[in-house]
């Protein structure tokens, strides 16, 4: 593919609507997470993590869905799995950094940026591909639509 046929424009748009989506989602986990009782430290840690988590997977979730509805050229797909990616890197790679207290060593915050990237690539690669089938049954809707509309003429 070459670099003229891919929608650059729309491309970014979406990784900074990716990337808030994650942030605020995590934010916003968070949030109640720390608003819920817990039964102890432990508890609590996991809680906020598993809030963290899951805000950051269903915002690239949404965030690449929304990019591979978006581009009008170029593949669809790609798009969504390079939002998500990005997204993730320039976004909640340095929020996760700035969210960790100081007990957290830098190797520990490595660790968890990590292994939370397989759970937020399977999303963004699975909101990409859910933008892709959306995007293809609205089109092949409205072709149908058109051709029903051009056979009754």
């Amino acid at each position: 593919m070459s670099v003229g046929s891919f929608d650059w424009q729309r491309v970014a748009v979406s990784i900074v609507v990716a990337a808030a989506l994650a942030v605020g989602l995590a934010a916003a986990f968070l949030y109640h997470a720390s608003t819920t009782p817990d039964v102890g430290p432990t508890a609590a840690s996991l809680e906020d993590a598993f809030s963290a988590i899951l805000g950051v997977c269903l915002g690239l979730l949404i965030g690449s869905a929304v990019a591979a509805l978006l581009v009008r050229r170029g593949s669809s797909l790609l798009a969504g799995v390079v939002v998500g990616f990005v997204a993730y890197w320039l976004a909640v790679v340095p929020y996760f950094f700035s969210w960790s207290s100081d007990d957290v060593s830098t190797s520990e915050n490595v660790d968890f940026v990590l292994l939370v990237f397989v759970p937020a690539g399977l999303s963004a690669v699975t909101g990409a591909e859910i933008g892709r089938v959306i995007r293809r049954a609205v089109a092949a809707y409205r072709s149908r639509d058109s051709a029903g509309s051009d056979r009754g003429r």
